[in-house]
């Protein structure tokens, strides 16, 4: 079983420094992480074959109309007329045989008003654990009646913009130390969120930032 923390953020967007957070993964007992920076995979290459022997998976996180999308296996960003079309990404995605995860739900608007459409179109997994949501409890209650509707696997990631909170949300997933074999897990479904919140004050941030309009350009 591996305990992989499925959704962080590096100085490459917004978030801290690569081995700072190498060193949190490592004392939260971390087996992986997916390095998901906002519309850049650069950190990626700079993060493998590391000190702390911690597998990373390569990703990217990706605004679109309805809503964050987290591109698993992704080594490139996609091409810039398809990263924030919803449809389209999720097309590109599958034509590069990575996987993709409907981040915080229930913390942004327009993924809460598309649920139809995104249903039309599913991703291959719905984040249902995120250490940034305001309203921890009711939140994850909330995204995992979201993952039941969509008949979708549940991930969890702790969102991490600053290394103290790398791994406090995380996903046990049945499968070997292999990016292949993790990615073929979430798309069965051999996973189990599990976690805590991250403090309060980064949290209510949190929930400002996601609460602005949609970014076509994408937000950074």
């Amino acid at each position: 079983m591996m305990k992989v923390d499925l959704h962080v953020h590096t100085s490459y967007s917004d978030g801290d420094a690569i081995d700072k957070i190498l060193c949190y993964a490592r004392k939260r007992r971390l087996d992986a992480i997916a390095i998901t920076d906002h519309d850049t995979t650069e950190a990626v290459a700079k993060a493998e074959n590391n000190k702390h022997h911690i597998l990373i998976i390569p990703g990217i996180e990706l605004e679109t109309e309805l809503g964050h999308i987290l591109v698993l296996g992704a080594r490139q960003p996609p091409p810039p007329t398809k990263a924030h079309n919803y449809h389209q990404l999720l097309d590109w995605a599958a034509e590069e045989n990575a996987v993709t995860v409907l981040a915080h739900p229930v913390a942004t608007p327009t993924t809460l008003t598309h649920l139809k459409e995104i249903a039309s179109h599913k991703p291959a997994a719905v984040e249902t654990h995120n250490a940034l949501y305001p309203a921890y409890p009711l939140a994850t209650w909330l995204s995992s009646k979201i993952a039941a509707k969509l008949r979708a696997p549940r991930t969890g990631g702790s969102d991490s913009h600053t290394a103290e909170t790398v791994g406090l949300t995380y996903t046990l997933i049945n499968a070997d130390k292999t990016v292949e074999e993790i990615l073929e897990a979430i798309r069965k479904g051999l996973t189990t969120p599990q976690g805590r919140p991250a403090p309060i004050t980064q949290r209510i941030k949190a929930a400002t930032f996601l609460a602005k309009p949609p970014n076509k350009a994408g937000r950074q």
